[in-house]
């Protein structure tokens, strides 16, 4: 099950509450399963979770934390999760793209008036979980808009005490603002996950790393390094040159 793998992130029994969590995505690797993973942690916590799906869509984390032993559509239904997803709010109702241009600062003020009101509906302890933050620069943001919204986003914290904020950002080497913004949130962050593929290439029994710094451990700097392995059914993950553990 993803208590195992949480046990060896590290993330069993730590408390998220008023932390800032990055995941990276390099490019050519996949975020998805370890921000399934963070919710299905937050789920186990008590923890109510509000999705800002920007990159992939509600039903595609549906799918990925039901292999997790979490529903994501069952937790919505009984309002303990809710998915804000800006395309289906903005375009697939109204049919206005315009309304998904971020390089208008009142749209994304209004992307996130309806992220705190989301949050508001939810009970008890909080964790908003935003896939992913660079996306507002592939729909019209620049690196200050973007981080403006980070800003809003942390700034709940200190009204809506206790809540957990999970930030995915992704980058290519081709892409300064992309790096910039991914230092940026880095530079924030107490808990960060990278997420790469082989350096050495293709592996029949590693898809990638996962690179852990957690601040958070007695104000001291912690660093791991692990691989994993993803299937359609699973996720392995282990230290390099072990077997890996089944969830």
């Amino acid at each position: 099950m993803a208590n195992e793998v949480c046990t060896s992130l590290g993330l069993t029994g730590k408390d998220l509450s008023g932390k800032l969590v990055q995941i990276v995505e390099q490019h050519g690797s996949d975020v998805s399963f370890m921000a399934g993973i963070l919710m299905w942690n937050a789920y186990k916590s008590d923890t109510a979770v509000c999705l800002l799906a920007l990159h992939n869509s509600g039903v595609h984390y549906q799918n990925v934390t039901k292999k997790l032993g979490f529903n994501l559509k069952t937790a919505v239904e009984n309002k303990t999760a809710v998915v804000v997803d800006p395309f289906d709010m903005y375009v697939e109702k109204s049919g206005d793209f315009s309304s998904t241009d971020f390089s208008n600062e009142h749209n994304l003020k209004r992307l996130f008036f309806d992220v705190k009101e989301a949050l508001d509906s939810l009970p008890g302890k909080k964790c908003l979980v935003v896939d992913d933050l660079s996306d507002l620069l592939c729909l019209g943001a620049d690196v200050t808009l973007a981080v403006t919204f980070l800003q809003y986003c942390r700034a709940l914290q200190e009204t809506d005490q206790g809540l957990a904020l999970v930030v995915g950002s992704h980058y290519s080497d081709e892409s300064k603002d992309q790096k910039l913004l991914a230092n940026l949130v880095a530079h924030l962050a107490d808990y960060r996950m990278t997420i790469a593929g082989l350096k050495t290439g293709f592996s029949t029994s590693v898809t990638g790393s996962v690179e852990i710094v957690d601040d958070l451990e007695d104000d001291q700097s912690v660093n791991k390094l692990f691989h994993f392995k993803l299937t359609d059914r699973q996720v392995r993950v282990f230290a390099p040159g072990t077997v890996g553990i089944r969830i």
